[in-house]
């Protein structure tokens, strides 16, 4: 049964993280190689490479769109959150940014499309994983 339950009220960007479960019985269950490893650590001054779906002004929705660039810290108050100079649009939320790390041997998960801001045209901003966030993905993996 689907639940969703915000920590957060209002529009906490900080918070901006769901992972789900999926049942162990889909037949497409073999098409999904592991999780990466969840970056904890700050993604500013990462690269990282980040994926998504933007449907808004150029873009139509149906076009996976990605952008290689080194994540930099938002405006305060939000100089925790990374953002990256990338030009994505409405409709590629929740697509995912990774890095590598140990000398490109480890895949991590840095952020995910999440929001922009007035005033940074072309740049989009994601959450900053915490420990709260890999309590998250720990309690949906099981």
């Amino acid at each position: 049964h689907p639940h969703a339950d915000w920590k957060e009220p209002g529009n906490n960007y900080l918070a901006d993280v769901a992972f789900a479960r999926m049942a162990d019985d889909r037949p497409d269950q073999s098409d999904v190689s592991d999780l990466p490893v969840l970056r904890t650590a700050s993604a500013i001054e990462v690269e990282v490479t980040a994926l998504g779906y933007p449907a808004a002004k150029k873009y139509s929705g149906s076009d996976l769109i990605h952008c290689l660039c080194t994540a930099v810290a938002g405006p305060s108050p939000y100089s925790d959150n990374p953002g990256l100079a990338c030009d994505m649009t409405g409709g590629s939320s929740g697509g995912p940014w990774y890095s590598y790390t140990d000398g490109n041997k480890v895949l991590e998960a840095t952020s995910l499309n999440s929001f922009g801001l007035r005033g940074y045209n072309g740049y989009m901003f994601g959450p900053a994983f915490d420990d709260g966030a890999a309590a998250a993905l720990a309690s949906a993996s099981g």
